[in-house]
């Protein structure tokens, strides 16, 4: 997402509070909500404008497209532990499309790990042209609202109020005791270790 007026550039990490972001940032931005066939606007949605090709674009993305103009945007980058970020994915409400109501997908490792190799590390979003930029502002999901009101400030925004989005398929805990599985986290470590180093996550 981008904004022309306000000169800022947001992120849009997936499972990092993002939709909740991207919703109070949109009407500041040049972009537009876009609802495909199988979203619902609201939990489920693209974003796309002249500069922004789609909800998840990659600072690369928006390199190619402004060349030089990139350094005078600011960058916003929304963050969270590599660890909670990889099962908040597993569980995300999409895998219920065509499901019966409560469904909740059984956990199968070899599925996990196929999902964290088809995922974009964090640091990936903020790479262009070979180099990580250092984020000028950085939105940690377990202090989103002191974060994001700081952002607010800065950009002259009204105060931010922020609902809970995109909620998990799991309200039952499994996430709670997949966080102290060994192999869960050696796993997430293995394939996160850059976002774990860049952003100092425990």
């Amino acid at each position: 997402m981008i904004s022309s007026r306000h000169k800022f550039i947001f992120l849009h990490v997936p499972k990092t509070a993002g939709n909740a972001v991207q919703t109070y940032l949109l009407p500041h931005s040049d972009d537009q909500k876009v609802v495909h066939a199988h979203q619902d606007g609201v939990d489920r949605f693209d974003v796309r404008g002249t500069v922004t090709p789609n909800k998840h674009a990659t600072l690369q993305s928006y390199a190619d497209r402004l060349g030089p103009r990139l350094a005078e945007f600011a960058v916003i980058l929304p963050v969270r532990d590599p660890l909670d970020r990889a099962l908040s994915l597993y569980f995300s409400p999409h895998r219920a499309s065509g499901q019966p109501e409560g469904f909740v997908p059984r956990f199968d490792f070899s599925r996990f790990a196929a999902l964290l190799d088809a995922t974009h590390a964090i640091v990936d979003y903020a790479r262009a042209n070979g180099a990580i930029r250092k984020p000028d502002f950085v939105l940690r999901f377990d202090n989103l609202a002191a974060d994001l009101g700081r952002l607010a400030a800065h950009f002259d925004l009204p105060p931010p109020e922020l609902s809970v989005l995109n909620r998990s398929l799991d309200q039952g805990g499994l996430r709670e005791k997949l966080r102290q599985d060994p192999a869960v986290i050696d796993a997430v470590r293995s394939r996160f270790g850059e976002d774990y180093a860049y952003f100092g996550f425990r």
